[in-house]
């Protein structure tokens, strides 16, 4: 099962010392887009559809405990959408069941965009998506319209990652100067690093 195939490959993993960093977070992602791409495969969706890997996992640059982001995109009218919500569970439930937290949705690539037009969380996140199952094309016209949105919103892109890498100063702090340091969201810290990417997107 898709279940025991997710839960053994994480645990086979985090057991193998020689596996560590960033060789680690490209093999946990390898993994899940194994399974996860013979799941959608086994289900056959009725609705023109594809699984997208966002943040992190999009990235390759997977920890041991982080979450899993993902998105069912289609483009299913009228009737067909009722067969999305349905399609969405039996994607999401093996990842559960194998102890995985997700971020997930389910959108058309107009729904997707807008929502990127009005979150700076979704828009950053559509700039790194890939395409794991399904209909490539689609998730490339996702996101050339994210690329293309951070571009035409440069100003507000590049003021709202300076704003909040402001307030990562303030909390949780500088990584290099606090005893617990928070290594992803910590000024200097992962989100600082992909910011600079994401800001490199808005200026083309």
């Amino acid at each position: 099962m898709i279940t025991e195939s997710l839960r053994d490959a994480r645990t086979a993993l985090l057991a193998d010392a020689s596996v560590q960093g960033g060789a680690f977070g490209a093999a946990l992602a390898e993994a899940l887009d194994t399974n996860l791409r013979k799941l959608f495969e086994e289900l056959g969706p009725r609705v023109p559809s594809a699984l997208v890997a966002l943040g992190s996992y999009g990235r390759g640059e997977l920890c041991p405990g982080s979450d899993i982001d993902v998105l069912l995109l289609h483009d299913a009218r009228g009737r067909k959408r009722n067969d999305v919500g349905p399609l969405a569970e039996q994607l999401w439930y093996p990842l559960w069941d194998a102890g995985f937290v997700t971020g997930h949705g389910t959108r058309t690539v107009k729904e997707s965009v807008t929502l990127a037009d009005e979150d700076l969380d979704a828009r950053t996140a559509f700039l790194d998506a890939r395409a794991v199952a399904g209909d490539e094309r689609r998730v490339e016209e996702l996101v050339a319209k994210a690329r293309d949105l951070a571009r035409r919103r440069a100003p507000r892109v590049l003021q709202q990652l300076a704003d909040a890498a402001d307030r990562r100063r303030v909390k949780p702090g500088p990584v290099a100067e606090v005893l617990e340091p928070d290594l992803k969201e910590g000024a200097g810290g992962l989100r600082d690093i992909q910011a600079l990417s994401w800001a490199a997107y808005a200026l083309g």
